[in-house]
């Protein structure tokens, strides 16, 4: 687990007893937001891909995939280099 993602996680904790009913992919969201170290996205488990394009093809964001690394996790993105 990268370090972004464990400090998502421990946030998380101190709100337990707040009743935070937040997926892992909230947890990062709300910390960090949508990026390539993102442990939902890395997994291929992001619900909404096509929402990323544009930070995909625009941003620093995701370089740590290779296009070839986002069409395999992402199929239907079908990006293009």
């Amino acid at each position: 687990m990268n370090t972004k993602a464990l400090f998502a996680d421990t946030m998380n904790t101190f709100g337990l007893h707040a009743c935070l009913l937040a997926n892992e992919c909230e947890r990062y969201g709300m910390t960090w937001g949508c990026d390539g170290d993102c442990p939902a996205f890395a997994k291929g488990k992001c619900k909404n891909p096509e929402e990323l394009i544009e930070d995909i093809m625009t941003t620093d964001k995701f370089d740590n995939f290779t296009f070839e690394e986002l069409n395999e996790l992402y199929p239907k993105l079908n990006l293009i280099n």
